[in-house]
């Protein structure tokens, strides 16, 4: 399977609940947020928002079009070591059904990563809306 990425849209956002919390950020202060549809053979699987500290600002309006985590670590010296995820259903809204061809109100899993760097700092959040139909998830026990 090939996996392709095409960003959506890259700005500005601002930190609010668990988000302006994890990065010990008040509420309203600058992210910077990144959203990105990636495919698997050219059909949709899920369509991710990345939220990452103003540091990162020179991010935006540019195609983070492959590794995100290659880029910070060449760009910016920084690298993903710890965090934890969790994981919920939700429903497609209007936009993400449009995104991933899918109908509106389809049940979706909504995956949120919380992402420290190497040196314990918030590095990233990451809420992947993804479709049910194409994934499976695999957990070690033990």
């Amino acid at each position: 399977m090939k996996p392709t990425t095409r960003t959506v849209d890259s700005g500005f956002a601002k930190a609010a609940g668990s988000i302006a919390k994890f990065f010990d950020a008040a509420v309203g202060s600058k992210l910077v947020k990144l959203v990105r549809l990636r495919y698997l053979d050219d059909a949709p699987l899920c369509l991710e928002t990345t939220y990452l500290p103003p540091s990162f600002e020179t991010l935006i309006d540019r195609d983070i079009n492959g590794s995100l985590y290659a880029t910070l670590r060449q760009e910016f010296h920084r690298a993903p070591a710890q965090g934890h995820k969790t994981f919920e259903v939700c429903y497609a809204s209007q936009n993400e059904a449009f995104l991933l061809n899918v109908e509106r109100g389809q049940a979706l899993i909504l995956i949120t990563d919380y992402v420290y760097d190497t040196d314990g700092r918030p590095l990233h959040v990451s809420k992947r809306i993804q479709r049910t139909d194409r994934a499976k998830y695999t957990e070690p026990i033990g």
